[in-house]
């Protein structure tokens, strides 16, 4: 982890600006020679050293976004449940579980992913949860048959918004809920 990277051309640099907390990435031998913290690095030869540098780094960017997922899928779902309740439809399905929608206080999101968000917003402490609740028997709403009901709990006094919500919104991309199941 880098706090900064300042880029310094190679006219301009001089080994009495060089710091004991740095490292030095040079092309040039002379650097290496005068800079104890100097590592020499080859210039770059063919065009397709740019796009293999960049696979690479999309990669390991890809690998580093997938661990803090399923970091975050740890923390606030607690798995997947089977729901094997048979409604005709949506309202009627959430009455049988308890929920209510009232316009004032939930909201609903028909996704294209087949799912159902209903996402609640308490004020105060609590757990953030994210319940995924997989229907045996989809039910038919707004144009979709339902396949996912996810209901997601957040309080307000956690400050966990950015986490909760990358968790949430990766957890909702076309594809995710299937392959977790």
């Amino acid at each position: 982890h880098l706090q900064s990277v300042e880029i310094v051309e190679h006219y301009r640099f001089s080994t009495s600006m060089v710091r004991e907390d740095m490292l030095v990435l040079t092309t040039g031998e002379d650097v290496v020679l005068s800079c104890a913290q100097a590592i020499l690095v080859k210039p770059f030869s063919l065009e397709t050293e740019y796009d293999l540098i960049d696979q690479y780094i999309q990669q390991i960017r890809s690998q580093y976004k997938e661990s803090i997922f399923i970091h975050s899928l740890s923390r606030y779902c607690q798995g997947m449940e089977q729901l094997e309740i048979r409604e005709k439809n949506l309202y009627s399905l959430l009455e049988t579980m308890d929920i209510s929608l009232r316009a004032a206080e939930q909201y609903e999101f028909v996704l294209d992913t087949d799912a159902l968000l209903l996402p609640r917003v308490h004020e105060g402490t609590g757990n953030n949860s994210i319940r995924i609740l997989c229907l045996t028997h989809p039910v038919f709403h707004r144009g979709t048959d339902l396949r996912y009901l996810v209901i997601s709990d957040y309080y307000t006094a956690t400050h966990e918004m950015q986490d909760f919500y990358y968790c949430l919104q990766t957890l909702l991309r076309p594809g995710r809920l299937d392959s977790m199941k």
